[in-house]
């Protein structure tokens, strides 16, 4: 299951969890949810089961964040990719 951010909100964690249940779980931050990319989020983000963690170049150069090592910088391509082939479900947070 892909979870697309786009935006920082309380308790993001949570619902993660709560919509995710037991399946594997990843994540792609867009737009100010590319925030979540430091490393201060990193350990939420392993702890609420989150095997993967994409985060949107262009949202990275545009809000001159320094992401985690652990979260993978994507472009549209393969953005494209994630939602339309290689998930059958995603949910908009």
């Amino acid at each position: 299951m892909l979870f697309l951010l786009n935006k920082t909100q309380p308790d993001t964690i949570g619902l993660i969890k709560l919509l995710g249940g037991d399946v594997d779980k990843e994540v792609l931050l867009t737009q100010d949810a590319a925030f979540y990319a430091t490393s201060s989020m990193q350990d939420q983000f392993h702890q609420a089961g989150i095997a993967h963690i994409y985060v949107a170049q262009d949202a990275l150069e545009t809000r001159a964040i320094e992401r985690a090592p652990e979260c993978q910088v994507v472009d549209y391509d393969r953005i494209v990719e994630l939602v339309m082939e290689e998930h059958d479900q995603v949910v908009c947070i």
